[in-house]
């Protein structure tokens, strides 16, 4: 029993000496770590809220949602660090914005941005899927897609053979595997 105390003293001891700003490394003085990224399941609620706080998009869509790497290729979750995400304003018929959008970069939303054209391909993501995109990475994985990916969309695809909100990841230019939010399937996108 006592071993186990002064092996716990220890520990501590030893935790405490190098968490002290002497045994910091001299690179990372006075830098921040930056917050995590919130998942895009959590993004899609706030960006919704941000979109409808604007008269002009009050009843706007949810479509897509379109996620990348601050550069690169990457195999997790956590690189995506940038979001865009679209909505739908067709049904306001009076408005001049058929479309509107709203990117999450630097661990901020910027303002919403409206646009005159229909954003096309994709349906209402309706009810929001609630797999998340750490989940979805450790599906595709598991199916042996483990190789770097450069993006990954959300989103519910008008022309495909399942019509489930999928994760889309984007492999070079023309390899393109979806992960099924509802099925849980993993398969390559014709």
């Amino acid at each position: 029993m006592k071993k186990s105390v002064a092996t716990l003293a220890l520990a501590a001891a030893l935790f405490v000496a190098f968490a002290s700003p002497a045994f910091a490394s001299p690179a990372f003085a006075g830098r921040r770590v930056a917050p995590p990224i919130p998942d895009i399941t959590a993004l899609m609620r706030s960006a919704a809220a941000r979109i409808h706080a604007d008269p002009r998009f009050k009843h706007a869509i949810l479509l897509e949602c379109d996620g990348t790497p601050e550069s690169g290729t990457i195999t997790t979750a956590h690189g995506i660090t940038q979001w865009r995400i679209v909505f739908s304003n067709f049904a306001k018929p009076q408005s001049k914005f058929q479309s509107v959008y709203i990117d999450f970069t630097a661990g901020a939303f910027t303002k919403p941005v409206g646009v005159e054209l229909p954003f096309v391909g994709s349906l209402p993501l309706s009810p929001s899927p609630t797999m998340t995109l750490n989940q979805a990475v450790t599906l595709l994985h598991k199916a042996g897609y483990t190789q770097p990916f450069a993006g990954v969309s959300l989103f519910k695809p008008v022309l495909a053979k399942t019509v489930e909100p999928s994760y889309v990841f984007t492999f070079g230019l023309a390899t393109h595997i979806a992960v099924g939010t509802i099925s849980k399937k993993v398969h390559q996108v014709d």
